[in-house]
Formats: C-alpha cells, structure tokens, sequence
C-alpha cells in the first residue's frame, strides 16, 4: 500500500513539473520579444519622421488623399516591376525588347481582352468621378531604353482611348476636379510626359494635334539651357520648341526640376537616391548635408527652374514632378514656399473628383514591353480596383 502511494505521489509531481515548462516548439505560444524585434525593423525600414537623417535614406510612400494600393503597382500587366523605396524610373533601367511592345499597331480590331471589359461594361462607362493619368517618357523607332516605345506604338494608345470612349482632357482639367471647382466626364485620362525630351516634339506633338489630344511635359531646364541641335532623339526640347508648343494650346509645361534629375550618395554602402529629396551622404567622415545646405541647394534648384519655365512660356508652372519619383515632407514644404501648387507622383493610383489632394497619381503608359491593349486593360482595372485574371468582380 506504502509502495503504491509513493509511486503515485512520483507521477503526480512530475506531471506537475511538466506542465511548469514552456513549450517551444508549441505552435500557439507567442514570442513577444520576437514580434516586438520585427516591428522596429519594419519601423526602420519606414524610416521615421520626415526631414531626420533616417527619412533621407528613404523613399516617402503615396500621400493618402489619394486612392491608392501599393501592393498592386506592379501587378497591371506589362509594367516593368518597380518597388516603393527603389528608384528605378531612370532612363535605362531594366532591358526590354522594344520589337515586342510593337506588335500592337491600331489595326481597329477589338482584343479578345478589350471585348471581354466591353462586357463588363454595356454602357460604355467603365468609371466615373475618377481620372486616371498615364505616364510617358521617350519616343523613338530606337530602342534605347525600357521606357521607349517606338511612334507607332504611341499613336496606337492614341487611337486605342478615342476608339473605346476614353475622354482625354488636361492635367489642369483634372486638378481642377480634384479641387471640386469642375467635374470630370466619364473614363476621363490625362497624358503626361516627363523628362523634356525631344522626340515629344518630333513625334508625341504632331500626334496629339492631330488627335486632338491635349499633354503635358515635365522639362528639366537645366538641359533646356544646354540645348545643341542635333539629330539624336534623346536631345533635350529646344526653348522655341516649348515656346511653340505651349502657344498652340494643346501642349502645357511644368516643372521637372532644374538640376535635380540626378541620383546622389545618400547613405552608407553608397546608397543612392533623388538628389532634391536627401540630404548628401559624405562617405570620407560620415555625416549628412547640413540642414541650411539642402534647403539652400533644393530652393535654388526648385526657383530657377520655375524662372526658367516663366521665361519660356510667358507663366509661372504650379506643378513639380519629383524626379525618381522621390520626395518627403521637407522636399513638398519647399516646393510650396517656392510657388508649386500640385505635386506630380509615380505612385499608381486614379485621382478623385474633390479629393482636395495636392498630390497626382498615375500609372505607367510608357514601358516599351506594353501594347495599347493592355494598356486598355490597365486603365480600367486601375480606375476600379480590379486585379488582373479578376473579370468577373466588377466594382
């Protein structure tokens, strides 16, 4: 009887103890210390409060007056892949075969995708209150780079929005809806062009006459300044060439920054990045641009190119296109203090009627391994929300 009860006393106290000793591989249990490492991580990452030597090593994320989902900007078919806190929007990046992207010609045949939105879309309607803004950069029959696309393939796009009921209107027609002053017609897009090169003057201009489609361009006056003629489509627009084009009323001119379309050290690694967005990494000591030196260096900049754009056009521009698709607080605070009014992202997004935004979102139009119908597509899926291979979840 002894001998029973001291065993079951044995038992009894071991299973105590067993049940006193965590459990790691218990899948339920949760390692706070672990979760807490991981979200300072991401908070790095983020980087924190705009205008700190920490945001300088960043990327600011889209502005939230806008419609926007950063999880699908690359997931519109026949954009090159990009990611929020990578710049990859240069001249160059990512090589592409622009033959490809040719295949689409404006033969006046619907796709079979075409047809299947039309579907979806009786009514011709395929969004309203909303703008969608496309983004362009080079045209040439010369590959030279992942956002070339050749004359032919822009004049498809132009005929693919008139043949599909798109209403193609101004840049200041949509800032105007996002005002509130003015509504939008129905599938309303918005052609914009960045970087000041002249092959827009050879080929986009003649189009969008001819079209009766209006644009704008984003000029870097720095090169404008240092224009040479010269047979190269990769030349900067000439200041007569802006001139004529802006007077025939069709063709609006912005800012793109005057010196500003450069990348920079900004980090450790050498680290690079926008150079009106951060502060200037010295890699010999290990210190940043002082304060008083970017805000001098980015207001000299940001002044001299609206300078510039007054003397070509007879008006002072209000919007800046950030260069790389970069800025911050610091950099939009500056912007404002020098005369900018509106503030040109490649954050992917539509723009909404009376949102009071500041900022525009667009989507790529440009990327030499598009076609006009998938661009079709893209426009639509953006303005509703629709991922792609989802047809059928009409919003």
């Amino acid at each position: 009887m002894k001998k029973s009860l001291f065993v079951f006393l044995i038992i009894v106290m071991v299973a105590f103890t067993s049940c006193k000793k965590p459990n790691k591989n218990n899948s339920d249990s949760v390692d706070y210390k672990k979760d807490i490492t991981l979200d300072e991580k991401k908070d790095k990452e983020q980087g924190t409060k705009a205008g700190s030597d920490k945001e300088d090593a960043k990327m600011n994320s889209a502005h939230e007056d806008n419609k926007t989902d950063s999880n699908k900007s690359n997931q519109f078919e026949g954009s090159n892949k990009t990611e929020n806190n990578k710049s990859n929007q240069s001249e160059g990046s990512n090589k592409t075969d622009n033959n490809k992207a040719d295949s689409s010609k404006g033969s006046g045949k619907s796709s079979q995708e075409e047809i299947d939105i039309k579907k979806m879309y009786k009514d011709g309607v395929y969004y309203e209150n909303k703008a969608v803004v496309l983004t362009y950069h080079h045209i040439s029959s010369k590959p030279f780079s992942s956002i070339t696309i050749s004359p032919e393939r822009f004049e498809s796009d132009l005929k693919m929005l008139r043949d599909n009921g798109f209403n193609v209107i101004s840049l200041r027609q949509v800032l105007n809806s996002m005002e509130g002053t003015k509504p939008l017609p129905k599938n309303a897009v918005a052609i914009t062009f960045d970087d000041g090169i002249e092959s827009f003057y050879k080929y986009a201009y003649p189009l969008l006459k001819e079209y009766n489609m209006p644009a704008v361009n984003f000029v870097i006056t720095s090169r404008v300044e240092s224009y040479s003629p010269s047979s190269n489509d990769f030349n900067p627009l000439s200041k007569n060439e802006i001139n004529e084009m802006y007077d025939s009323g069709i063709i609006d001119i912005q800012s793109h920054s005057h010196e500003g379309h450069d990348y920079v050290v900004i980090g450790p690694e050498n680290k690079m990045g926008g150079k009106l967005a951060y502060k200037i990494y010295n890699p010999k000591d290990n210190t940043y641009e002082t304060d008083e030196s970017i805000v001098k260096r980015v207001t000299e900049d940001l002044n001299t190119s609206r300078r510039l754009i007054y003397e070509y056009t007879g008006t002072y521009p209000d919007m800046i296109c950030f260069p790389f698709g970069n800025y911050n607080k610091r950099l939009v605070e500056l912007s404002k203090k020098c005369g900018y009014k509106y503030f040109i992202t490649t954050a992917i997004g539509y723009n909404k009627y009376n949102s009071k935004s500041k900022y525009v979102l667009r989507i790529r139009s440009g990327d030499s391994n598009l076609t006009s119908e998938k661009l079709f597509k893209n426009i639509v899926y953006c303005a509703n929300d629709i991922k792609p291979n989802s047809t059928n979840n009409k919003k």
